[in-house]
């Protein structure tokens, strides 16, 4: 419930980066009686009185806490509180003497006198010059500051990104920023397209300037190639995309704007190609460090194979010749790409060249990383090696968009692995391009034939395509015994023609279901029949699907699921907006919190819903550890009775249910097949139809436009 309440600054308990607080506020009715706010509240003074408008909330920490949506001041009234004001730290060298002559000289109404006419200040017998000058400077600051805050709160803007600037501005470059160019900031900082846009309207500038336009470009080019893939468009595409945002655009009027952009480097123009300039600088940073990397060591072979000797005695492992050959190029190569499908020992190699890494290079710092959470947690389990995330190596911080780690501050680390490759874009391998100024050596580990990564590039088929650089797949199958009908089909689907027949398999099942409701069923039955087999062990079983939306698509199948697995039977549950949530339900979080140790792709499951003392649900959801969920997280997770091929990428399940409809017809490729199959380690079920499983191995998906092969090949014929 929305309310109002007013005060007094008194402590700033915590402050961020970018100007989220949490403060001691003390009420003006009762001054015995303190509250904790919280907001984006770097306007706050001390000494000054405010009118808050938010809602209380209840914080485990803090307990009772009031949550700021609006404030305003409030301009003190009698006399003593005038006294006060302007004896503040607002009005330095004012003290109570000449704040009382002041006082005097008005007898009423001061603060809203001196306001309408601070010249007056002057006047006044017992004030200096220079008294006057240091309170008028102050009121002009604070009325701008006023205005601001006023024109934020009238048009809705966000607080959030007031409270930024002002960590970076004064007022007079807010506001010249703003009546300007505020896209601007974009470059700088963690603001969205359409919350600064918004802010440009909001100062009333041209909605058809060619700043606006201009940059609406830039952000339309960037939404082309996260979306499609690639890494540039062509001028066509680009005009096309803008007409169909901007009706009545000339051409002449676009082509003056591209002109206009240009200039500001935020679009680079070459070869009938356009490139967002970060994309663009992307490729030549991964290229520059790769053939950087390009080169040989020189070792003791018999040495090697000594130590490799003893390591294969150590663990009671024999590798092929494959592996063997990944583990010994891994000490000579100083960059090299491992590739192999499911089941051909990709980690037993990683673990291996850690093992003989830290002999050979005693001194160096090796660091193994991956894309997600998920990832990398799995690579820690089968490694028994540190392993991180991408974003948590390089100390990505979400509020200002900013790594900590980059071409000013490089890792420390020598020796760098990266696993599920193909995963990782064009931008986040730059971002390591550009901390790695002291790496010695970096080995990729990847399986091409599964899907590319949400964002724009292919820099695993790209790097391995280029033909510059040391590639060894790995091929002979290790995961399950021989003859394991999963890696069969997986192995079919990479060749050329499709030949498999999915009938009377004994790890591979296919239920032909025609219409919705029968595949409906059939999933319901088969997930309960699994989970009573494996004792309800959720991480054993897996529903997955290529899309969401549809009547068979991700969210009507965890409907589904949930009612049959875990119906509602008067037991607690929770609405969060359309979605409810009940005790035992199994959900998925979506967003990495490394200070809670949860990750994007962890599954868990509800084990309480409980009311906090403000009456607020707060949801206790089993990980490996319990995490508590207040309604600020409520939308970090979802349920997971069934997940996308996506989310599950650099996961495996034991069972593994595949919703293969016509209905996903857009979304059935070859790649997306093999990556849902290869999911499962034990048994696969196919439920749908065959048609609809055969038009996806055989619809080969689109190559992504890229030009990192061309840009890797031109940097190594330049050096």
């Amino acid at each position: 419930m929305v309310e109002k309440i007013r005060g007094y600054l008194k402590l700033i308990v915590f402050e961020s980066k970018n100007g989220y607080r949490i403060c001691k506020f003390q009420l003006e009715k009762d001054k015995t009686h303190f509250i904790f706010i919280k907001g984006f509240l770097l306007a706050l003074q001390p000494d000054q009185l405010y009118e808050l408008t938010g809602e209380f909330v209840y914080h485990d920490r803090y307990g009772e806490n009031f949550e700021v949506k609006e404030l305003q001041q409030i301009a003190p009234r009698s006399n003593d509180e005038v006294l006060k004001y302007l004896t503040s730290s607002l009005f330095p060298t004012i003290g109570s003497k000449t704040a009382q002559i002041i006082i005097d000289y008005y007898q009423t109404d001061v603060i809203s006198r001196i306001k309408e006419n601070t010249l007056e200040l002057k006047k006044i017998p017992g004030v200096t010059t220079k008294q006057a000058n240091i309170i008028t400077k102050s009121f002009q600051v604070m009325s701008r500051d006023d205005e601001l805050n006023h024109q934020f709160n009238q048009e809705g803007l966000s607080l959030q990104v007031l409270s930024l600037l002002k960590t970076k501005y004064n007022v007079d470059q807010i506001y010249a920023l703003l009546t300007k160019d505020p896209y601007s900031l974009l470059l700088k900082d963690n603001i969205p397209f359409k919350t600064i846009d918004k802010i440009y309207l909001a100062f009333k500038q041209d909605p058809f300037s060619n700043i606006r336009i201009g940059y609406y470009a830039w952000y339309l080019a960037k939404e082309f190639c996260n979306s499609s893939g690639d890494t540039y468009l062509t001028l066509q595409e680009l005009t096309t995309i803008l007409q169909n945002n901007f009706t009545n655009l000339t051409k002449e009027f676009i082509l003056a704007v591209l002109k206009y952009i240009k200039e500001i480097n935020v679009l680079i123009f070459k070869n009938e190609k356009i490139y967002v300039a970060e994309i663009y600088h992307s490729e030549l940073n991964i290229a520059t460090m790769l053939n950087s990397l390009n080169s040989t060591d020189q070792y003791d072979e018999k040495r090697i194979g000594d130590q490799l000797e003893d390591l294969t005695a150590k663990k009671q492992i024999s590798y092929n010749k494959n592996q063997t050959k990944a583990i010994k190029a891994a000490i000579y190569s100083n960059f090299l790409v491992i590739i192999g499908g499911p089941g051909t020992g990709k980690t037993t190699v990683v673990d291996g060249i850690v093992n003989i890494l830290k002999k050979v290079y005693k001194q160096s710092k090796i660091v193994l990383a991956a894309p997600t959470g998920k990832a990398a947690k799995r690579l820690r389990e089968k490694t028994g090696q540190k392993a991180l995330t991408i974003h948590k190596l390089l100390k990505y911080d979400a509020i200002t968009n900013q790594f900590f780690y980059n071409e000013n501050n490089p890792l420390e680390n020598d020796i760098l692995i990266l696993d599920e490759v193909s995963m990782v874009d064009s931008l986040l391998l730059s971002q390591i391009a550009k901390a790695s100024l002291n790496l010695r050596k970096l080995i990729l580990i990847g399986d091409p034939n599964q899907l590319p990564s949400v964002a724009c590039g292919d820099i695993l088929r790209d790097i391995i395509q280029s033909d510059v650089f040391n590639v060894i797949k790995l091929e002979e199958v290790y995961r399950q015994e021989a003859g394991n009908d999963i890696l069969e089909l997986s192995y079919a689907i990479e060749q050329e023609h499709f030949e498999y027949n999915l009938l009377n398999k004994k790890d591979i099942t296919f239920t032909e279901a025609i219409d919705s409701h029968l595949i409906l069923t059939t999933v319901g039955d088969l997930y309960q029949k699994l989970c009573e087999e494996k004792a309800e062990d959720y991480n054993a079983i897996q529903v997955i699907a290529p899309m969401y939306n549809g009547p068979v698509g991700i969210n009507m199948l965890n409907t589904y699921l949930q009612n049959k697995m875990n119906p509602a039977y008067g037991q607690k549950e929770i609405k969060i907006g359309h979605r409810i949530f009940r005790i035992n339900d199994k959900v998925m979080q979506l967003k990495n919190r490394p200070e809670l140790e949860i990750y994007n792709g962890d599954v868990g499951i509800i084990i309480d819903i409980k009311k906090d003392k403000n009456f607020n649900d707060i949801l206790l959801i089993r990980y490996d550890n319990i995490v508590e969920y207040n309604k600020e997280m409520y939308y970090d997770i979802a349920l997971a009775y069934a997940c996308s091929v996506h989310k599950l990428q650099g996961s495996e399940y034991d069972n593994i249910i595949f919703v293969i409809a016509k209905s996903f017809w857009i979304m059935l490729k070859r790649n997306l097949i093999y990556t849902a199959i290869t999911r499962a380690k034990r048994n696969l079920y196919l439920i749908g139809q065959q048609n609809a499983f055969l038009y996806g191995v055989n619809n080969l998906p689109k190559k992504r436009r890229t030009t990192l092969q061309e840009v890797i090949r031109d940097e190594c014929l330049g050096d």
